[in-house]
């Protein structure tokens, strides 16, 4: 089973893509989309890596070792976040 992970301010094409492209390799699939969070700073960051989209979260994202892959559509990207610990144990 694989998640994909937007959140609302994620390109809709990406997640499109890669659920066709899960979906095509027999996969099933599940969305998890959160709520984008409120921008701290005029301009909104892209890639940085550290989103904080998934702040608060922690306990179900621990509960998540159903899932063989995730798929991160945010549009931060998770790599330098806490939560992305979580996700792979």
């Amino acid at each position: 089973m694989v998640a994909i992970l937007p959140e609302f301010q994620s390109r809709q094409v990406l997640v499109d893509l890669a659920d066709l492209g899960l979906q095509r390799r027999n996969a099933r699939v599940v969305h998890i989309r959160v709520p984008s969070p409120e921008l701290n700073t005029p301009d909104p960051v892209r890639s940085t890596g550290s989103s904080e989209v998934f702040e608060g979260y922690g306990d179900f994202l621990s509960n998540q070792s159903a899932f063989g892959l995730a798929m991160d559509c945010t549009v931060e990207g998770l790599l330098h976040t806490c939560e992305r610990d979580l996700l792979l144990q």
